[in-house]
Order: C-alpha cells, then sequence, then structure tokens
C-alpha cells in the first residue's frame, strides 16, 4: 500500500516522494533558528516562524522536484523499497525549450494529447499557488504593482537552471506558474482584508503598521 502510494506515478505519487525531505528541511529549519535565538536571547514571533517553516517545507519540495533529473525521486524510493532500481535517472545537461505555448501547437493540430495538455497545465498552476500566497504574507515589498515582475522572475530562474538538469526549458511553464502565483496572490489578498492582524503578526514586528 505505502509502496503504491509513493510509485503510482501520479501527482499525489509526485507529491509524497519529496514530502519526506521537504519536512526534514522544515524542522531543520526550526532547529537551527531556535539555536540561533538563544545564542542571541532574542524574543520569538511565532507567526511569522510557523509561516517561515511552511515556506522553507513547500520552496524545499518545489526545487526537489524541478531542480532534480527525470525519474530520480522514483528510482530513490523504488530502490528503498525493493532494493533494486526500477526505472533510470534522465541525463543531465539536455538542452530542450519550447518557446510556443502547447494551447497554440495543439489548436494548429503540431500536438496530441489534450488531456496531458490540460493535466500539465493545472499541474503548473496549483504549484505556484503557495508561493503567490506565502511570499507577500512574509515580505511586504511583494505589491500588487510588482508581483507579476517577482513571480515571472521565479519561474524563469527556474525554468533557466532546469536544463543542467536533463529537463526542459518549456514557456508553458513560465505562463501557468505566473497565472499560479497571482492566483496565489489574489489569496493573500483576501487573506489580509479578513484577518489584517494575522497578516501584520506574520511580517517583521518592525513593519506591523504596514500591511
Amino acid at each position: 500500500m505505502l509502496e503504491k502510494l509513493f510509485l503510482s506515478g501520479n501527482v499525489i505519487s509526485q507529491f509524497m516522494q519529496v514530502l519526506p525531505i521537504s519536512l526534514l528541511a522544515a524542522v531543520v529549519f526550526v532547529y537551527v533558528r531556535r539555536c540561533s535565538r538563544k545564542r542571541r536571547f532574542s524574543s520569538v514571533n511565532k507567526e511569522r516562524e510557523a509561516v517561515l517553516a511552511v515556506f522553507v517545507c513547500y520552496l524545499t519540495g518545489l526545487l526537489s522536484l524541478v531542480w532534480t533529473p527525470n525519474n530520480f525521486w522514483t528510482y530513490i524510493w523504488f530502490y528503498l523499497f525493493n532494493g533494486y532500481p526500477g526505472t533510470t535517472i534522465g541525463p543531465l545537461f539536455k538542452l530542450e525549450y519550447s518557446l510556443i505555448p502547447s494551447i497554440v501547437r495543439y489548436w494548429r493540430g503540431e500536438l496530441t494529447g489534450g488531456s496531458w495538455v490540460r493535466f500539465m497545465a493545472v499541474g503548473n498552476v496549483l504549484m505556484f499557488i503557495p508561493l503567490g500566497f506565502l511570499l507577500p504574507l512574509l515580505d511586504r515589498r511583494v505589491q500588487a504593482k510588482n508581483m507579476v515582475f517577482v513571480f515571472f522572475s521565479c519561474s524563469l530562474l527556474i525554468e533557466i537552471i532546469q536544463p543542467v538538469f536533463g529537463r526542459s526549458f518549456d514557456v508553458d511553464d513560465l505562463i501557468y506558474n505566473t497565472i499560479g502565483a497571482a492566483l496565489g496572490f489574489a489569496l493573500f489578498t483576501l487573506f489580509r482584508m479578513l484577518c489584517p492582524k494575522t497578516v501584520a503578526g506574520c511580517r517583521d514586528p518592525g513593519n506591523r503598521s504596514q500591511l
């Protein structure tokens, strides 16, 4: 049952594959921050520290998915469950790119598999919604006037580095990731209207008056 959960090849299994390392990163982060505060005898902003830990957990999971070779985590977990590799890890340094959105190629008849296109679009949108919510929650400099630039830049950085790990530079990812982050920012804006004190508590104590 556990093996099927990790190796079924769907979205849930991909999430489960990076969940342990994401949680480990969050635990290490909390421990390091706690030790640092003890040495400096500084006060604790529990709300901000909790959101920071969630952000580290999310960011570790995101980068573990997009900055590792194809089948990397499937290879690791299959080996842990069965004692031998059940697949091969994709090559590094593969220069592949797609500069025409899939939806355009699909309409032109150059691309088949519409369900796969929709699946990838939804997945890329959902993957960046937490970034759009958490980043402005932690940093007040991320505002409506610059949020598209910030989120597009984050996605662009990921795409530029992906060929190093044998993945392709895909304009679809840039578009859908930015849309997902923008949706996350919209959720943050709504949350800020409903819970302004919570938002203030998650930010730098010196800037609590600036929501």
